[in-house]
């Protein structure tokens, strides 16, 4: 017998057998916790990622193209999509979506002769483009002065 026990009562450790005191206030305290961390941990890494832009003013014959379509091809592997920019008034703009690196730039413009689709930028622009641009991180500003054949 233990002293300073009394005789005839068993004793037993305090906690044997006795559920620990959660009461909802804390499991929902620790629910709510886990996941406003889950939600920053999802929401928090794309806005610290810098942006890259890219504007600029495409022009044929020294004159602002009125409108057409500019196309980024990116040169690395499996990077992103093909990314196709109005060009309006001679000015085109993208401020997001696009990843630092290499692309190959296709410009187009058409007309409508009759019931047919005239194409008004030369090949060199857009078929066999030799246009080529290098984005970095942050805001880029590419001029295209594009000339006749």
């Amino acid at each position: 017998m233990n002293e300073g026990s009394k005789p005839g009562i068993a004793h037993r450790p305090r906690n044997v057998g006795r559920r620990p005191k959660w009461n909802q206030f804390s499991i929902l305290g620790a629910l709510v916790g886990t996941s406003i961390m889950a939600v920053l941990f999802w929401l928090v890494p794309p806005l610290l990622v810098p942006k890259t832009e890219l504007t600029g003013k495409v022009t044929l014959d020294g004159k602002p193209l009125a409108d057409g379509v500019l196309t980024l091809l990116p040169q690395q592997a499996g990077t992103q999509q093909p990314i196709q920019l109005d060009i309006a008034n001679g000015v085109y703009a993208i401020f997001g979506g696009l990843k630092p690196g290499d692309y190959v730039v296709k410009i187009n413009a058409s007309r409508l002769q009759g019931k047919l689709s005239v194409e008004l930028i030369p090949e060199k622009y857009n078929r066999n483009s030799a246009l080529h641009i290098v984005l970095r991180t942050g805001h880029n500003i590419v001029d295209f002065d594009l000339v006749s054949d």
